[in-house]
């Protein structure tokens, strides 16, 4: 039995490891690569030592978005995500709120959160 969506990527992976799983405009990934870039971001976020906290994404709807969910929750953390395309204050009010661990976006969010900035 499937308990998690990590382990149904997994299972489709075995299955399907060059089937395509998104496309998004011109970009695709299939499977595989799919599990091998999300699996990466959590060996990166682990690497901070995150046990059970939240991670804000910052990002577009996307592939790399896509990668950056399954990457947190594979990690063993939680995530909430918004579109970069926020106003800035606004950006700063949920961090304010969520006091996030960790930030992963390509955005540049000010020196005042840089610290925490993953990608």
């Amino acid at each position: 039995m499937i308990s998690n969506i990590y382990e149904f990527l997994d299972k489709s992976v075995a299955k399907y490891p060059n089937k395509t799983l998104f496309v998004s405009g011109k970009n695709c990934i299939n499977y595989l690569e799919f599990s091998h870039k999300s699996s990466a971001l959590a060996s990166k976020i682990l690497e901070f030592g995150l046990n059970k906290k939240p991670v804000l994404i910052i990002s577009p709807k996307s592939i790399e978005a896509l990668i950056a969910m399954f990457g947190v929750a594979r990690s063993g953390n939680f995530y909430s995500i918004i579109d970069e395309k926020m106003p800035f204050e606004r950006v700063q009010k949920i961090i304010n709120i969520l006091k996030p661990a960790l930030i992963i976006t390509a955005r540049d969010l000010g020196s005042s959160v840089n610290d925490m900035v993953l990608m």
